[in-house]
């Protein structure tokens, strides 16, 4: 997954009021390039790029000023997990694709929606003079510094995207009345890391798209945003805009309370989820044919007829 957004004075963002004075901005990759492994301990040097045997990735979010979803009171912060900027505690430590299928018009790709956990640290943000702005204020944990040279304090935290369609650019689609979210997005997501996402958030009813699947069929497309009755619903008037969340715990043990989280659908900015690499959706399926071809992008997911069903 590559994007990021810009939520600014909540007024620019689907998932707040104009009042809301919510200002911070997000950017980076997951799963980049590769999205395989899962590591409890930060890798060793050397154990990077395509051929790590961790989760490889870099993930920032900068928190400028105003609350939260509740649990902040004021102040700033730049949170970066797997960035250059940040220490080789600081890292991703699982990738986890979920939801079969793509949203007509994003770009085909096995999946819907993407997960990861790390550890993140908190940096100062700066203001335009250099000076570093105040840390905010958690009221439900005391945060202690992690390295003294370094600064900053390392904490939990787990992340989620939704790619649900197109335009890209300065502004998503609109949310609808079926763009609802249905509880916990982590619900389904064990704490303790490693683990395969048992099952997926139902954002918003979907229905095959057969014309765009036949040209990806490993990649079935599905317009979003219709519900699968709705024989007359297209994807030119339906789908909804791509969903973040994020929640950052109070310390490195992922059953700490947590003390920063956000979650809403964006309208400016873009996430977008690509096949993994050397696989991608234009391969023709031979599945099945009694033969698990890694070649041809199948595996336990897309064809769990000769591949297996996954765990």
């Amino acid at each position: 997954m590559t994007g990021g957004h810009v939520n600014m004075a909540g007024a620019v963002d689907a998932g707040f009021t104009s009042d809301s004075g919510t200002k911070y901005t997000t950017g980076g990759q997951i799963g980049a390039p590769n999205e395989g492994g899962c590591c409890t301990d930060p890798p060793e040097p050397g154990n990077t790029g395509r051929n790590s045997t961790c989760p490889w990735g870099d993930w920032e979010h900068n928190h400028h000023s105003g609350p939260d979803d509740g649990y902040i009171t004021g102040g700033a912060f730049a949170f970066h997990s797997g960035t250059a900027a940040s220490p080789d505690d600081a890292f991703i430590k699982d990738v986890t694709c979920a939801d079969p299928g793509w949203c007509v018009q994003a770009r085909p790709a096995p999946d819907k929606q993407i997960f990861w956990e790390g550890t993140g640290v908190f940096h100062n943000l700066k203001n335009k003079h250099g000076k570093d702005l105040a840390l905010p204020v958690f009221p439900d944990c005391t945060v202690t510094p992690y390295d003294s040279k370094t600064g900053g304090t390392l904490h939990y935290y787990k992340a989620h995207v939704g790619d649900f369609g197109e335009p890209a650019g300065q502004r998503q689609k609109t949310v609808t009345a079926s763009c609802k979210t249905q509880g916990d997005a982590f619900a389904d997501w064990a704490v303790a890391g490693c683990n395969e996402v048992s099952g997926e958030e139902d954002f918003t009813p979907t229905r095959p798209d057969a014309k765009l699947t036949a040209l990806h069929p490993l990649c079935p497309a599905e317009a979003c945003g219709c519900d699968p009755a709705d024989t007359t619903c297209t994807t030119s008037k339906a789908g909804c805009p791509d969903w973040y969340d994020i929640e950052i715990h109070c310390t490195t043990d992922p059953t700490s309370p947590i003390i920063y989280s956000v979650a809403h659908y964006i309208l400016q900015g873009n996430f977008q989820l690509h096949p993994p690499v050397g696989s991608n959706c234009n391969t023709a399926s031979t599945c099945p044919d009694g033969t698990c071809n890694p070649a041809d992008g199948e595996d336990c997911n897309t064809c769990p007829e000769d591949c297996g069903t996954c765990p």
